[in-house]
């Protein structure tokens, strides 16, 4: 089993507490010892909603481990789903400092292929922060990419003909000892052309304390769980 994957496709039942344990310690990580994404494999009985409430549930379950941790909860930052064929270069989403991805992938007959770039420690080892390594070497252009090179890995378990969660450490956080504070990687897609659908269900947190953290009602989360629409976005 590779250090980030999960795979819960022959499951009958989902422990999703227990998913939630592992997937916290693979992705909430506070220094480069953890990969800082987790992907999950879904059972071939999964169906789009019911992939939409185990996000809403995996949700619910980060957030009672980290407000153990850290003593606040997380919030919904943003949801939306949407159909997407473009291939996307290495980038953080726009989100607090401290943010996770929840990534809902459904099935697809379109060919992608997910990477992730630890340009946390990337940084770190150059003497800057992220943030100043997103200025200094923005990884849309080559030179970019060069610094970033040993450090991207490929997330080779990734099927885009099955229904997965993919968690992103989506920070920005410059590593400080003795803080806790989460350390974010970059992803990208290459993305083949071809027919047919690429749905994403796509949501992020952030730590409630967050500013704008409480964008997303409830009655949007239940819009998000229940109806089918697409490019439609509940922030």
């Amino acid at each position: 089993m590779e250090n980030y994957f999960l795979d819960l496709a022959d499951k009958d039942t989902i422990e999703l507490s227990l998913a939630a344990e592992q997937v916290y310690g693979l992705v909430c990580r506070n220094d480069f010892s953890k990969p800082g994404f987790a992907l999950i494999r879904l059972p071939e009985s999964t169906t789009s909603s019911i992939q939409r409430m185990l996000m809403v549930n995996l949700k619910d379950h980060l957030a009672a481990l980290f407000q153990t941790e850290r003593g606040t909860g997380l919030s919904w930052f943003n949801m939306t789903r949407f159909d997407q064929k473009n291939t996307t270069k290495f980038h953080r989403d726009g989100a607090p400092s401290e943010s996770l991805l929840i990534l809902g992938y459904e099935p697809s007959k379109v060919h992608s292929e997910i990477s992730m770039a630890d340009f946390s420690r990337c940084a770190h080892e150059l003497g800057i922060t992220p943030d100043q390594f997103l200025e200094d070497f923005n990884p849309m252009y080559e030179k970019g990419l060069e610094k970033l090179a040993p450090f991207i890995s490929p997330v080779s378990k990734f099927d885009p003909a099955g229904f997965q969660i993919l968690v992103i450490n989506n920070s920005s956080n410059p590593l400080q000892p003795g803080k806790k504070r989460w350390q974010g990687v970059l992803h990208s897609a290459l993305v083949s052309n071809g027919t047919g659908t690429r749905v994403i269900n796509s949501t992020c947190v952030a730590p409630t304390d967050s500013a704008k953290t409480s964008a997303v009602t409830e009655k949007q989360v239940t819009e998000f769980l229940y109806e089918n629409k697409l490019e439609g976005s509940y922030s």
